[in-house]
């Protein structure tokens, strides 16, 4: 019987681990993706700024929108609020070039906007790449049996790449605590197992005991 519940626990632990790193597996894919958007989006906001400041040289009496690359740009959220900014001053940008037919004609500023549209794809592919990571994560994190204690052991649902920054609140971000909660888990399943060990454990001395004791008080006749 003890060795019946051993064997138990380990199957379970092995059952644990493989669905624990299948999750951790596919939340480090869309994690990745996220930075790529990040990355890109930064990318984006600083190419915007260069563009501007050419656009600007050509209209000093315009007054352009100022962009800045936030280092502190971390979730899906800021890189919506970046580009709400970032297509903003490209508006601004695309009137200038029509008032100017010179600034269109600019070396400089054709090259941007060559690089401007390049990135504009790359920047579309990052965001389908992400959703598709984030479909696969989220379709196996709902799945039985993981969906009963994903969340109590970090891994929540992922959020799409929407578009418009209001219906990312609360959903912005995707942070698993996976660490600390797989610690906790573990000791919370280390001290059930040693306890069910010892209560086996006592249960089968306990048996050993009164069968010895059954012996003794009625020995084999010869």
């Amino acid at each position: 019987m003890f060795a019946t519940l051993i064997l138990i626990l380990i199957g379970l632990t092995i059952w644990f681990v493989i669905i624990y790193n299948n999750l951790r597996g596919s939340s480090e894919l869309v994690k990745g993706a996220k930075s790529n958007i990040m990355a890109a989006t930064r990318k984006r906001v600083d190419l915007a700024k260069r563009i501007s400041d050419v656009a600007s040289s050509y209209a000093s009496h315009e007054q352009l929108t100022q962009l800045s690359v936030s280092e502190s740009m971390t979730n899906i959220a800021d890189s919506l609020s970046a580009e709400q900014k970032v297509t903003k001053v490209m508006g601004q940008v695309s009137a200038l070039a029509v008032a100017y037919p010179e600034l269109k004609a600019n070396t400089t500023y054709a090259q941007l906007m060559t690089q401007w549209h390049d990135l504009e794809n790359d920047i579309q592919d990052a965001r389908e790449r992400y959703n598709a990571q984030v479909t696969a994560y989220n379709a196996y994190q709902g799945a039985l049996p993981q969906i009963l204690f994903a969340k109590s052991i970090g891994f929540g649902v992922a959020p799409y790449y929407e578009t418009q920054v209001d219906e990312m609140d609360g959903l912005a971000d995707f942070v698993t605590g996976d660490g600390i909660a797989l610690k906790e888990t573990m000791g919370r399943l280390k001290d059930r197992g040693i306890t069910s060990a010892k209560k086996a454990k006592l249960k089968l001395e306990e048996a050993q005991k009164n069968l010895a004791k059954q012996i003794e008080d009625n020995p084999p006749k010869e």
